[in-house]
């Protein structure tokens, strides 16, 4: 498990309001909740429909022609 040092920020009551943490840490942990979420993309994406070659680039030029042909540049 990731060690997370960080220091608290409280209220005048005392209860803790926010964390400041180191940016190496935030940068590992953004790193860590991409790659989560990669990995879910991809495993729901395993059933989706696939395309050949030929039908990959014809859906991509159907997305160039923009939304006057109906379509939607992504």
């Amino acid at each position: 498990m990731l060690e997370i040092k960080h220091q608290s920020v409280t209220s005048e009551s005392g209860d803790v309001v926010a964390v400041i943490i180191d940016i190496a840490t935030f940068r590992r942990m953004e790193a860590i909740i991409e790659d989560y979420g990669l990995v879910h993309f991809m495993k729901e994406a395993e059933s989706d429909e696939t395309l050949s070659r030929e039908d990959a680039i014809e859906y991509l030029r159907t997305l160039e022609e923009g939304p006057e042909n109906g379509s939607v540049r992504i």
